[in-house]
């Protein structure tokens, strides 16, 4: 995985993973605490249905991350945003729900439902026995389809949860190779950090010199407020720089799809050339102005 891509992950791991829990805890506390008590229960198996049924439905929304809607469009990365916050508002009701619906059932009261949310505690709720016995409902009764329902549900959940890591990690490393989704994540990168940082961000992926061609090595990129500078060194003191070299760079850079978000944003490239011995051959500035004559 490229470092460009390690960085737009690990943003969204920093920050969007904080925000996911956030709603989908609020929306559970909401529900067990506005939901009276209720003659609504859940048996043991069926509450293990549910519960499972929820972390399919939590690795399934994970996978608007591995979509190339993410990487080709801010808005898209926008739109996972809101989908992902949506859905995990209503995973934690579904599964606030279901824990009020089996304390009632197991404890007489919704005051242990809070247990649906605690990893491997929240196994009491599963274990512990119907309150209720009448005609129709045995408390030591267990439904054996609906517990085969969740340990499928278990299983896919981890299958899908595994396939979408790939995916995504797949996506992720398309980055580095794909003018189209550096553009996007350059453009999200600006609008996160503001454009001077932005560019101290991309510069810093450089570490190490890049060959062009046989005599032309890419060897340092670095920022200076809201100009990014390329600097190439041209291993050969004979070679002198066609006229019309200025005009096909700037055109080049002008279309690389790219550097888009910085013109956008009013920032510039500047490509600069020298020789072997720091001798300038040419140093080329381009930002929206200069592309548009």
């Amino acid at each position: 995985m490229n470092v460009m891509s390690t960085d737009y992950l690990s943003v969204i791991a920093e920050y969007g993973l904080l925000v996911y829990f956030c709603a989908f805890l609020l929306s559970a506390v909401s529900a067990i605490l506005l939901v009276g008590e209720t003659g609504f229960r859940l048996r043991r198996e069926q509450f293990f249905a549910h519960s499972s049924g929820v972390g399919l439905a939590a690795a399934l929304l994970l996978g608007v991350w591995g979509s190339p809607l993410t990487l080709y469009s801010i808005d898209g990365i926008d739109l996972a945003v809101v989908l992902t916050i949506m859905g995990c508002g209503l995973l934690g009701v579904w599964l606030g729900l279901a824990g009020v619906a089996r304390s009632h059932d197991g404890f007489g009261s919704k005051r242990w439902a809070f247990l649906a949310f605690v990893p491997l505690v929240n196994f009491v709720l599963i274990f512990v026995p119907s309150r209720v016995r009448n005609n129709s409902v045995d408390r030591h009764r267990v439904s054996y389809e609906l517990i085969a329902i969740g340990l499928v549900f278990v299983v896919a959940a981890n299958w899908a949860a595994a396939t979408i890591d790939r995916r995504i990690d797949d996506s992720l490393d398309s980055i580095g190779s794909n003018s189209s989704a550096q553009a996007t994540v350059l453009a999200w990168q600006i609008r996160r950090y503001g454009l001077p940082d932005a560019l101290t961000l991309l510069a810093s992926y450089h570490d190490e010199a890049r060959r062009i061609d046989a005599v032309t090595e890419l060897t340092s990129i670095s920022a200076e407020g809201t100009v990014l500078i390329r600097r190439y060194t041209v291993n050969s003191n004979s070679i002198v720089l066609p006229f019309s070299f200025t005009a096909t760079v700037r055109n080049t850079v002008c279309q690389s799809e790219q550097f888009l978000p910085i013109y956008s944003a009013g920032g510039t490239v500047r490509e600069q050339y020298q020789r072997r011995s720091g001798e300038n051959l040419a140093i080329i500035e381009i930002s929206t102005e200069l592309c548009a004559t």
